[in-house]
């Protein structure tokens, strides 16, 4: 009976410790997505084992190895790190990153359509990729390859804090576009960028505020595309969160990537801060009002300091501003306008005549 009772505790061992393998060994079959949900939040699933289904590697990745261009005998190291593209039949596309020390580096691209797994990085600039883990990864595509009919991913609505928090550099994958209201006004010539230009204009939506920038400048004796208060969509997808003189903008944005809603928003209501607030950055790119202010003698063209007790701060015209050689007030006033920052400065810009004292 001892002898009968050892041997079902043995046999108890061997299945729990095979139970334990099999759970270990196990490869996830992670949380099926499409490439356009990665591309919308890639901050979502990053370090997440995904599937990605009906996806194949472009043509010309074909007869190459999945690490480097080699192309001799399969199963070979080919001595080289690689970046693949991988594309659903729709044409959107994803690198494929391969580790050097990968069993798997020398193996050829699989030529068919089907199923793909990996982990999700965020490459620099917000990029994402996906990293093989094992041949398991890929082993399921073998189906015939799809033929691509280009159809772009849906473009999603996003807020401009959430542009701005991706930080400076940042190249924007996802199929994204911010809506909000025009705040600057080019009628007065007083907006960041040269006058003669006229390629720059803000916008706020209830989240924050940013500056874009044309590629182009307005032709001279055309009225500037977007008023102040018309309600604007801008088209982001690969564009690059930049910063030009320390302000934060997005250049290289077409007029077919803006559509005009016309006047259908509310204008936003200036926010009251204070010097230091001004000086935060924490307000960039939206519509302020600074109260209790004095100004020294002069006119508002150019840089010119106001006080509040023993804080100062900076409002700042354009020379050519239509309203530069006004006379700044001699008594405490409520300024408003647009903060900006420039080379360092921190400053409060007037839009129009309708903004001063």
């Amino acid at each position: 009976m001892k002898k009968y009772f050892n041997f079902l505790l043995l046999c108890c061992l061997i299945m729990i410790m095979l139970s334990c393998k099999t759970t270990e060994d196990a490869t996830p079959i992670g949380q099926t997505i499409t490439l356009c949900q990665l591309k919308a939040d890639p901050a979502k699933y990053k370090g997440t084992y995904i599937r990605l289904e009906n996806v194949q590697f472009v043509d010309t990745d074909l007869g190459k190895a999945f690490g480097g261009t080699y192309t001799g005998p399969n199963l070979t190291n080919p001595n080289g790190t690689g970046l693949r593209t991988l594309q659903d039949c729709a044409g959107n596309t994803l690198t494929v990153a391969t580790d050097p020390l990968s069993s798997f580096v020398g193996r050829f691209i699989p030529n068919g359509n089907g199923t793909f797994s990996g982990v999700v990085n965020i490459f620099t600039g917000n990029v994402p990729q996906i990293s093989v883990t094992k041949e398991i990864d890929f082993a399921n595509m073998t189906n015939a390859r799809c033929n691509i009919v280009p159809v772009a991913c849906p473009t999603v609505l996003e807020t401009i804090a959430n542009v701005r928090a991706l930080g400076v550099n940042a190249i924007i994958t996802a199929p994204i576009k911010v809506r909000g209201v025009v705040i600057s006004d080019w009628s007065a010539n007083n907006v960041t960028g040269a006058s003669t230009q006229r390629q720059n204009f803000v916008v706020q939506d209830v989240t924050g505020g940013m500056t874009f920038r044309l590629t182009a400048p307005t032709a001279s004796g055309s009225p500037f595309p977007y008023l102040m208060g018309e309600t604007v969509e801008v088209t982001l997808q690969g564009k690059t969160v930049a910063q030009f003189n320390d302000q934060m903008q997005i250049s290289g944005v077409a007029t077919s990537e803006v559509t005009d809603l016309g006047i259908i928003d509310p204008m936003p209501t200036p926010q009251i801060i204070t010097i230091a607030q001004l000086n935060s950055d924490a307000f960039e790119s939206q519509l302020i009002q600074i109260n209790g202010v004095t100004f020294g003698a002069g006119t508002y063209s150019g840089n010119q300091n106001f006080t509040v007790g023993a804080i100062s701060g900076t409002c700042r015209t354009n020379t050519s501003a239509t309203f530069a050689n006004t006379p700044l007030p001699t008594s405490i006033v409520n300024i408003r306008g647009i903060a900006a920052r420039n080379v360092g400065s921190r400053q409060i810009q007037p839009r129009n005549t309708s903004d001063l004292p």
